[in-house]
């Protein structure tokens, strides 16, 4: 989606509870996975790193704080959630507490599955229908 976007090389944060790799929460290990993955050149175009909790991928103070490091800490341009509900809930939260503008889509499935909830604005519901267009037109 970032590189339909325009996004040469995204930054990509493999979202979890904690950046702790541990065998208690597996999407720590699938997290620490794919940017092992990506540090041995099998996910090209993009950088990963993970697993990273919302705020150590949102915001560099918090990464200075927890004295974490990396190339996708502080400045990630997509995350990668760890399933449906983690994603629901973080992206409902932000979009109604930060008043932006948003716009949901599924990516990865045979063609784009737009998400809209009955609470979206018509500017939700045609941010989303366009990136499933920009999605499908390259």
């Amino acid at each position: 989606m970032a590189h339909a976007l325009g996004e040469r090389e995204p930054r990509v944060a493999i979202m979890a509870a904690t950046e702790s790799v541990t065998e208690t929460m597996p999407d720590t290990l699938d997290a620490a996975e794919l940017t092992r993955r990506n540090r041995h050149g099998e996910l090209p175009g993009c950088v990963v790193q993970g697993p990273l909790s919302f705020d150590l991928a949102y915001a560099a103070d918090a990464a200075d704080k927890k004295r974490i490091a990396g190339p996708v800490v502080g400045c990630a341009d997509a995350m990668l959630f760890p399933d449906l509900s983690a994603a629901n809930l973080t992206v409902k939260a932000i979009a109604y507490l930060a008043d932006c503008n948003f716009g949901g889509i599924l990516a990865g499935a045979a063609c784009p599955v737009v998400f809209m909830s009955r609470a979206d604005t018509v500017t939700t519901r045609l941010n989303s229908l366009a990136l499933a267009l920009r999605l499908v037109s390259g």
